[in-house]
């Protein structure tokens, strides 16, 4: 009896532990997906950003023949 009931609050103690550890693993998780999500939004907005650039000083450019 004594080795069986050794097993089972090992089990218990292995389960309590990884219900524990369940929420810091989700936010976790979240957490990087979030950065992941946000430095995606970053270099996507940076791309966009140049070339609205590069198309306005093209259509500024456009005009450089024009005397001042």
């Amino acid at each position: 009896m004594q080795k069986s009931d050794r097993s089972v609050w090992e089990m218990r103690r292995i389960w309590l532990v990884g219900f524990l550890l369940l929420p810091f693993l989700l936010a976790l998780t979240a957490w990087m997906g979030l950065n992941h999500a946000k430095e995606q939004a970053l270099q996507q907005a940076d791309e966009r950003l140049n070339l609205y650039a590069s198309s306005f000083e093209g259509a500024i450019n456009k005009y450089d023949y024009l005397p001042g």
